[in-house]
């Protein structure tokens, strides 16, 4: 992966961060007080769960740039008691 080719959204509610086929390379969180989850899917909030990641109190990060999830249709991500979440992709 270049550097040139990633891109990053930040999101504070559930939603679509990429109109088109990408993968999730990075998820940068921050969580709440309880514990949470976040939720990559492909094709939108009903669409197939490619990632389901129990979260905690805190900044944490998830590295998947080796083995990144790739969305055919779109990239959407559903946060439940996640503060803030960057989502890189490519």
């Amino acid at each position: 992966m270049y550097s040139s080719d990633a891109k990053a959204t930040t999101l504070t509610a559930s939603g679509e961060i990429f109109a088109g086929p990408g993968r999730v390379a990075q998820i940068l969180y921050s969580g709440g007080l309880v514990a949470g989850s976040i939720r990559i899917r492909d094709d939108g909030a009903t669409g197939d769960i490619l990632l389901d990641v129990a979260t905690i109190g805190g900044v944490q990060q998830l590295d998947f740039s080796r083995t990144p999830f790739y969305c055919k249709t779109n990239i959407y991500v559903e946060l439940t008691d996640v503060v803030s979440c960057t989502v890189v992709h490519i």
